[in-house]
């Protein structure tokens, strides 16, 4: 009997094989890529409830904690006991939220917690996410992060800061799509607030560290803790901000290839557990913790 040679006839099927292989791949991707559904940040304004969450631990702060006098280098100043204390009462403040994170997958606790992880990871890394390498925001969002730090240290005003921004966001519509454009989204509409919360007065900024402690913002020099690199107070608080709001969507382990803002009201519970999760990292950051 004569041998037969299934070669040709197997490299066929392999060959076509391969072909529907690679194709369902494509398909697959381009399904997931679809597939994303973006933030609706209009379901929830996180700039406004982010600084409704600060002001809130800060005038606990300022009504519970005794007052001491401190030296700024130029006027005898207020300013309140101890950094653990500080600590306490902001974390607390922020547990006390309403606030129910099962949608994405958390407990109250549990995500709270990871809120402390990730603020005590940026607390060793002066809150600059810079100097963390961008650990939890995507290559493609961490250039435009890092252009809204560097936008806002150019910047000479508040009113600066805010044209600057704009910018940013022109560009960033332009060129990122689904989670580089929410990460970017995100940390904007939050820079945005911290910029007006922080600013001094006479910037046209809420000043809310004058308001808590007494302090005039104008006169702090590089004798206090969170100012570096020869900033202003109010800048170094803002990048803080800036910093923690733009290592929430992937840091807190929800964002993904298939975003979770799919599922039903969980747009609210994203965006609420972003304010939340800046507002830490801006609340610690802004008094040095």
């Amino acid at each position: 009997m004569k041998k037969q040679n299934y070669l040709p006839s197997l490299l066929v099927i392999v060959t076509i094989s391969a072909v529907v292989l690679f194709g369902c791949k494509k398909n697959l991707l381009s399904e997931e890529e679809n597939s994303y559904t973006p933030i609706n940040f209009k379901a929830v304004d996180i700039g406004k409830l982010h600084n409704q969450y600060v002001i809130s631990a800060f005038d606990k702060i300022k009504s519970r904690l005794s007052v001491q006098t401190f030296q700024d280098g130029q006027n005898s100043q207020q300013r309140n006991n101890t950094n653990q204390e500080y600590y306490n009462i902001i974390f607390q403040e922020f547990s006390n939220i309403p606030y129910d994170p099962t949608t994405i997958g958390y407990t109250h606790a549990q995500f709270m917690n990871r809120v402390a992880e990730m603020t005590d990871s940026l607390s060793m890394h002066q809150y600059d996410v810079r100097n963390w390498n961008y650990a939890y925001v995507t290559q493609n969002a961490a250039n435009y992060v890092g252009q809204i730090i560097s936008e806002i240290e150019a910047a000479t005003s508040l009113s600066d800061i805010y044209q600057r921004l704009n910018q940013i966001e022109y560009n960033a519509t332009n060129n990122l799509t689904n989670i580089d454009f929410d990460i970017v989204k995100g940390t904007l509409e939050i820079a945005r607030s911290s910029s007006y919360l922080w600013a001094p007065e006479s910037e046209g900024g809420y000043d809310l560290l004058a308001k808590t402690f007494g302090i005039n913002t104008s006169v702090l020099n590089n004798n206090s803790p969170i100012i570096t690199n020869g900033l202003s107070w109010w800048k170094r608080a803002l990048i803080g901000d800036v910093s923690a709001s733009s290592q929430y969507f992937l840091g807190i382990g929800i964002g993904g290839s298939i975003s979770a803002a799919f599922i039903p009201g969980s747009n609210a519970v994203l965006l609420g557990g972003w304010a939340i999760a800046a507002g830490v990292g801006s609340a610690y950051g802004a008094i040095g913790l």
